[in-house]
């Protein structure tokens, strides 16, 4: 979700336009060249206010980092995120940017660290990098054909990026009104329904099955959304069409809560809770907007979160691992 336009968005259009501060890579003017960015990464505890706690329920922690850039092109507002099995990163940028990386990890398998940090601006249907209004990109997913789909708000709009390269073309979406800054957040390939089906969600909480080669319907998964919470991110997962779902909420009072639910039969009109994940004070989160689940070899799935720092000087980009081990 974007609030303002941040510093880090002005700086990379000025310098893709050839006005921008000297030493800024001009090359982001195309939308087909990756520019390595800088970045540097800090261990974050679960808890900052008991070093000792290891777990959430059944979710032990895997480790932590916050993301912060050490030159331009800087990194910020980070708003969906897939991560592979091989450690490859890829996330969605409220700017219209493609941020990809390579996990560390540690010999234990916890998490590190980032690196190989690279920025590239996503192509309008003109092959043109994304600019203003239509620049807001929310939602990621790939394909089983290796396709990528993206979501936008503002104009409300999913985009389909063909693997063999290419100018995007729209999609179908659902048949709804969205605000302006709260709509398609929560995008997933949903294979259990098909090879080009995948699940939307809205920020407000509703949730459609959309297929490429034809059209959306609703589903009853909006009632697994906590009330009052925003959805912010989908992840399928497993050969059974299981499902992780993240939502957020924040107050001045209570600050930032989550909630990451894990999901059965979500294709069905009867959804079932298999396990959730809960962060509150005084636990480490912030604007998380991204998810992504990793299955682990030996059974049972790594949840990754990443937070949207909005631009914003007080907020912060974090990635965050969880291991749940299947029952």
């Amino acid at each position: 979700m974007t609030k303002t336009t941040p510093l880090w968005f002005v700086a990379l259009t000025a310098a893709a336009c050839g006005t921008g501060p000297a030493g800024v890579e001009p090359s982001l003017a195309s939308a087909t060249v990756a520019v390595p960015v800088r970045i540097a990464t800090t261990a974050v505890p679960l808890n900052p206010e008991d070093l000792a706690q290891t777990a959430i329920g059944g979710f032990s922690y895997a480790g932590g980092i916050e993301i912060t850039s050490t030159g331009l092109p800087a990194v910020h507002e980070l708003s969906d995120v897939e991560i592979h099995s091989d450690g490859r990163l890829v996330a969605v940028s409220d700017g219209g940017y493609l941020f990809t990386a390579r996990l560390v990890l540690d010999e234990t398998d916890r998490l590190t660290g980032i690196t190989g940090a690279a920025v590239t601006a996503l192509a309008d249907e003109g092959g043109r990098p994304v600019r203003g209004v239509a620049s807001d990109a929310e939602g990621l997913t790939t394909l089983s054909n290796g396709d990528r789909l993206v979501s936008f708000e503002r104009t409300h709009r999913i985009w389909l990026y063909p693997a063999a390269g290419g100018t995007p073309r729209p999609v179908p979406k659902p048949d709804a009104e969205f605000p302006e800054n709260a709509g398609m957040e929560a995008l997933t390939a949903y294979a259990a329904a098909g090879p080009t089906a995948y699940l939307v969600g809205g920020e407000g909480g509703d949730v459609w099955l959309c297929s490429v080669s034809s059209s959306c319907r609703p589903t009853t998964l909006g009632r697994m959304v906590p009330p009052g919470f925003g959805l912010t991110g989908l992840a399928a997962y497993g050969n059974e069409g299981d499902l992780a779902m993240l939502a957020r909420v924040y107050d001045p009072q209570q600050g930032n809560r989550i909630s990451v639910k894990l999901i059965a039969d979500a294709a069905t009109d009867r959804p079932r809770l298999l396990d959730e994940l809960t962060m509150a004070a005084p636990l480490t989160r912030d604007n998380f907007e991204a998810l992504a689940i990793v299955p682990r070899p030996a059974g049972g799935i790594r949840v990754y979160l990443l937070s949207d720092d909005n631009g914003s000087q007080t907020q912060h980009t974090y990635l965050l691992a969880f291991d749940r081990t299947a029952p």
